[in-house]
């Protein structure tokens, strides 16, 4: 049978939406606020478990690695591991889609149990495969580490959402999370390559808008340089990506969501600069927490809220339901045969052509 979305379930997924991307966008801020307020004696712990957890699968691999600390060495390579290489960040932002869709708190602990414990086995090899780039061929452990932590940490966390949205919470979602993986590597592999060499010029670009529009203001400047502003960038190819992977979006809403998404991720360029211009040479010490939390949006709030709106008729819509926050779910009628079909339980309340659901 076909389903026909009439405008109240059209305003119910709204509304859904909505209700959702408010709570990820403030679960995703405390948490992450957490995370920077915290001191180093909390963070450190888990940098130091996570390089011994990386050990002790290189050592299972035949490698002799020594691990101190939250330093690897093995044959004069040596890496150290920090807040961002561990499962943190990933842990936390799969939190937040969890804990802001609207789903049972049973099928959200079970999500957040077994989610976070996949996030950090994943992360871990991950971890070991660039640590083994490194150590095999360190003129590449650059780009496998960017490719690596940029894209490929991104992609783990929405593929653990939509794993979690369709073994637990039983939505049926259009693509499945191995193809989804093989189209998101297809699709961000040559761009990636491209953009190594592209990335330069339109950090250049950048740089050059902002010194036009502080000399507007009677401000001439030399741009710093010495910034990480290098990896921030690559997240124009992870959200393109991301939203050529997915299939159930037609090919008019993909350019779309593109154009806007690239162009917002552009803004949060723009505003990176900026604020590290007012740090380096204006010494704004305020610069710095508010280009941390611009990163934090640039990097994780942004695409996801996008990829979320693209592909909402998916991720609100499980086996003729969709949930709505606070208020409980929406069972949609099926027409067939011009037959209208409801749920006619007087202990359901009737309202047109829907039926509420708490």
């Amino acid at each position: 049978m076909k389903k026909k979305f009439t405008p109240e379930a059209n305003l119910a997924q709204s509304k859904a939406l909505m209700h959702f991307g408010v709570r990820y966008v403030l679960v995703t801020i405390i948490l992450y606020g957490l995370l920077e307020w915290l001191p180093s004696v909390f963070v450190e712990p888990v940098n130091i478990y996570t390089a011994t957890m990386v050990g002790c699968i290189l050592k299972g691999l035949g490698m002799a690695p020594t691990v101190q600390g939250a330093f690897i060495s093995l044959n004069g390579f040596s890496v150290k591991v920090i807040g961002e290489c561990t499962a943190l960040f990933l842990v936390v932002l799969f939190s937040a889609f969890v804990l802001a869709y609207p789903a049972r708190w049973k099928d959200k602990a079970v999500g957040l149990l077994f989610g976070t414990g996949v996030l950090v086995a994943a992360n871990n090899c991950r971890l070991v495969l660039i640590f083994m780039a490194g150590l095999k061929y360190p003129r590449l452990f650059e780009y496998v580490h960017i490719y690596f932590g940029q894209l490929i940490m991104v992609v783990l966390v929405f593929l653990a959402s939509v794993i979690w949205l369709r073994t637990i919470v039983s939505v049926k979602t259009t693509d499945t999370p191995t193809d989804f993986f093989l189209r998101f590597v297809a699709f961000s592999s040559i761009p990636f390559l491209l953009w190594i060499n592209l990335n330069n010029g339109y950090i250049a670009m950048n740089q050059h808008m902002i010194r036009f529009l502080f000399s507007l203001l009677g401000h001439g400047l030399p741009m710093p340089g010495g910034h990480n502003f290098f990896y921030a960038t690559f997240n124009l190819i992870a959200f393109a990506a991301l939203i050529l992977a997915t299939k159930s979006m037609e090919r008019r809403r993909k350019t779309k969501v593109l154009f806007m998404g690239l162009c917002a991720l552009y803004a949060t360029h723009v505003v990176l600069n900026i604020c590290v211009v007012l740090l380096s040479v204006y010494h704004i010490r305020q610069a710095f927490i508010i280009g941390n939390a611009t990163n934090i949006v640039s990097q994780y709030i942004v695409p996801f809220l996008f990829w979320v709106w693209a592909v909402r008729r998916d991720l609100f819509q499980g086996k003729g339901m969709v949930a709505r926050p606070f208020v409980g779910r929406i069972r949609y009628a099926f027409y067939s045969m011009s037959t209208l079909s409801v749920d006619r339980s007087p202990s359901k309340t009737r309202r047109q052509v829907c039926c509420w659901e708490r």
